[in-house]
C-alpha cells in the first residue's frame, strides 16, 4: 500500500490496487519473474507485415492475450472497440480493482471518479483509417475517432466498474506516468468528498 500525503495534512491518497500490462507479459507475476531473468521485452516485430525495405525489426510487444479468460473483454458490445488499449485498460482495472478488494456498490458508486492517462490514445487507429482511405478509397469507420480519443477509456471504465463520479483523462507525454496519480489527488482536494479515485 502506498500513501500519497499532502503538505497541508487534508485527505491523503492511498493506493491500494494495482496492475500492469507490458512487453515483459501481461500479468505482474509473469512480468516481475522476466524482470528478474533480465529479460528486456523487445523482440521481433510482428504486429504488421514489413516490406523488405522498413527500417525497423525490433519493437516492445505486448503478449496475445486470451479473451476466453475474461469474459467481459469478449462481450459482443466489444468488438467496435478494435484498439488494444481498451483491451488493456480494462483488464488491468478489473484486476486492480479485485486486488484491492473495494466493491463498487450502488450506494459507493457517484463517489468514484475515474482518471486514465496515456502519452498518445489509439493510434493504431487513426493509421487503420487513413491506411483505408488511400488503398480503398472509402472512409473510416465509424468507431475510428471514438478508438483514437484516450477520454473514451475512462468512459468504458467507468461503464465496466458501475464508477459514477468524475472521469478524466490526460495526455502529457512522457510525464503521463505521475500525472494520472496528480490528477486524482486533484479531485481529492478540491472536492468536498471523500472520493475514491481508480488510477490506472
Amino acid at each position: 500500500m502506498t500513501r500519497l500525503s499532502c503538505s497541508n495534512g487534508l485527505k491523503d491518497a492511498v493506493i491500494v490496487g494495482y496492475d500492469a500490462i507490458s512487453p515483459l507479459g501481461h500479468d505482474l507475476e509473469s512480468q516481475w519473474q522476466q524482470a528478474l531473468a533480465g529479460k528486456s521485452g523487445i523482440g521481433p516485430l510482428t504486429r504488421f507485415p514489413l516490406s523488405d525495405d522498413f527500417p525497423v525489426r525490433i519493437a516492445g510487444q505486448v503478449p496475445s492475450i486470451d479473451d476466453a479468460d475474461y469474459p467481459f473483454l469478449s462481450a459482443r458490445h466489444q468488438a467496435a472497440w478494435s484498439s488494444p488499449v481498451f483491451k488493456y485498460s480494462q483488464l488491468t482495472v478489473a484486476r486492480a480493482l479485485k486486488r484491492s478488494r473495494i466493491a463498487i456498490t450502488p450506494d459507493l458508486a457517484s463517489r468514484v471518479a475515474v482518471t486514465y492517462s496515456s502519452a498518445i490514445g489509439g493510434l493504431d487507429a487513426v493509421l487503420t483509417a487513413d491506411r483505408r482511405m488511400r488503398s480503398e478509397n472509402k472512409l473510416p469507420h465509424p468507431y475510428a475517432n471514438p478508438n483514437a480519443c484516450i477520454n473514451m477509456i475512462g468512459g468504458k471504465i467507468a461503464i465496466q466498474t458501475g464508477a459514477r463520479g468524475p472521469i478524466t483523462s490526460t495526455i502529457s507525454a512522457c510525464a503521463t506516468g505521475p500525472m494520472s496519480p496528480s490528477a486524482g489527488r486533484l479531485i481529492l482536494l478540491w472536492s468536498n468528498r471523500s472520493w475514491p479515485v481508480f488510477i490506472p
